[in-house]
């Protein structure tokens, strides 16, 4: 099980620390083979094509939604960050900037890390 928990931190490129099972219940519940993983995973279909939208919502999410951050780390302006996460939103009908669309496109990225 803690090898299952490292490789699930780092395929979530998850900040470095100490992890426990509880910290991670939700996510290894996700990671478990099944149709709702699929579909779930299925969520972030739409920015295939947009790999900088996908990278952008990985390290916003990491980095607790710190937009500063997330700019430094992505040698981008916040404005651009912003405007990730809004086309993030109309591409998935989900907004990042709401808890509801987050817990959505959160449980997305940790579903389709295991989907492929």
């Amino acid at each position: 099980q803690a090898h299952q928990l490292l490789d699930m931190v780092t395929r979530l490129r998850s900040v470095p620390g100490l992890y426990h099972f509880d910290d991670l219940a939700l996510e290894y519940q996700l990671t478990r083979p099944g149709p709702a993983r699929d579909c779930v995973g299925s969520l972030l279909d739409p920015q295939d094509e947009h790999p900088e939208l996908l990278e952008t919502l990985q390290i916003h999410i990491a980095h607790n939604l710190n937009r500063q951050r997330t700019a430094r780390l992505l040698h981008v302006h916040t404005n651009t960050v912003d405007y990730r996460l809004k086309r993030i939103g109309q591409l998935t009908g989900f907004d990042p900037t709401q808890a509801s669309g987050l817990w959505h496109l959160r449980s997305a990225l940790v579903a389709r890390t295991y989907r492929r």
